[in-house]
């Protein structure tokens, strides 16, 4: 025959569980891995914003030389325009869809043209060196530059 005391061990050996000290264990393990995986998925976030970014000026860059292509945009060597991207193709007449001005409010643009010097050759202002750059934030990560050399007429 058993005694009770004899029961009472048995029952206690036999119970099956986790410690406290297991659980946290567990619980900080899944924190740790949340946070990595949050952590991930913000700077995939902040890549794809970039990159939506980064589209949107490309073809803002598109319209624009084609603009000077077409000679909708006349600049002058030396010359230098500065401003918002809307106000700019307000100003030269550009067409864009008005669903997109939403996109396009923080978006600017500088346009510059220059002489470019080219070492022993006096060129008399042939060629014209246009400096494109959309800009969308204050940091270099945040801008498009387009150089393109043109016949100056």
């Amino acid at each position: 025959m058993i005694n009770s005391s004899c029961t009472k061990h048995l029952l206690h050996k036999s119970q099956n569980g986790f410690t406290l000290i297991e659980i946290m264990i567990a619980v900080l393990i899944l924190a740790t891995a949340l946070v990595v995986m949050l952590g991930l998925e913000q700077s995939n976030i902040v890549r794809t914003i970039n990159d939506q970014n980064r589209k949107v000026a490309l073809s803002l860059a598109r319209k624009v030389m084609a603009a000077i292509d077409l000679e909708q945009i006349t600049i002058n060597i030396d010359e230098e325009k500065e401003s918002k991207i809307i106000d700019f193709f307000n100003q030269n007449n550009i067409e864009y869809d008005n669903d997109d001005k939403k996109n396009y409010d923080k978006f600017s643009i500088v346009l510059k043209a220059s002489s470019p010097t080219i070492a022993g050759i006096e060129q008399d202002n042939i060629i014209k060196l246009i400096e494109l750059k959309i800009l969308w934030g204050e940091s270099y990560k945040e801008q498009l530059s387009i150089v393109r050399y043109t016949e100056h007429i």
